[in-house]
């Protein structure tokens, strides 16, 4: 026999007012130290959240402090009690961005027997990152072009920076040792080699956006992929970039 609907009104009134109790309790339990670590927490990450929607509006350039106290309506010693400099703020955006290009780059398989294709890959990457996180892509063509000054970033941000630009382009060093010990391609400095090519790629994307016109997408698509396989063919070229 099924309960009555009054039954089982009572059974949900019942677990729903034990979840309350329980959260009720965690609340309770915690102490004025947790509490206030807990506030923290959530100050900074508001203070995160709107400085990004700041710098992807305006740019690193434009916005100040001030601006970003008035977003989350703090004052500025509530703002430098959690981060040092502006730098510092932008710096975590562009940590997020690297984490992107992170998860975007296990596409490529060093271990696969397809070097044109695995090259091409990464030109398919870096083009991706930009039509799909544009504002992300400002955000390191801004670091790659201009720097930050190290003084104002907090040690432990350039060592998260340095950590993760190395993750980020493992597969890429990796799949070029491979083609190396193949001896598919000529022997270069994978460090050096990457260092090149990212910087240049990010310029040419670069020229496209900040241009006073908007560019079409597929023309900018095509800059980046000509530009990807003029450099993989230079790998094979032996005397050639160096």
């Amino acid at each position: 026999m099924a309960p009555a609907p009054l039954t089982w009104a009572i059974f949900f009134s019942i677990v729903n007012c034990h979840t309350k109790m329980d959260h009720h309790s965690k609340e309770s339990i915690m102490g004025p130290q947790d509490r206030r670590l807990r506030e923290l927490e959530e100050r900074k990450k508001l203070i995160l959240e709107k400085s990004r929607e700041l710098f992807f509006q305006k740019g690193f350039d434009a916005v100040t402090i001030q601006d970003i106290c008035e977003a989350v309506e703090f004052g500025r010693s509530a703002i430098y009690a959690l981060f040092e400099s502006k730098e510092e703020l932008y710096s975590h955006i562009y940590i997020d961005a690297i984490r992107i290009i992170i998860d975007l780059s296990a596409r490529i398989d060093p271990e696969r027997e397809d070097f044109d294709g695995e090259f091409l890959k990464i030109g398919e990457i870096l083009f991706r990152f930009y039509d799909k996180y544009t504002d992300y892509f400002k955000v390191l063509s801004h670091f790659s072009t201009k720097g930050m000054v190290k003084s104002k970033i907090p040690a432990r941000l350039l060592e998260e920076k340095e950590r993760l630009y190395e993750e980020s382009s493992r597969p890429f060093r990796q799949l070029l040792e491979k083609a190396m010990g193949r001896g598919l391609i000529r022997e270069v400095d994978p460090e050096e080699f990457i260092l090149l090519f990212y910087a240049s790629v990010i310029g040419i994307i670069s020229l496209y956006i900040f241009a006073e016109e908007e560019q079409d997408r597929e023309i900018i698509h095509r800059a980046v992929m000509t530009h990807t396989v003029l450099y993989r063919d230079g790998l094979k070229q032996r005397g050639v970039m160096g």
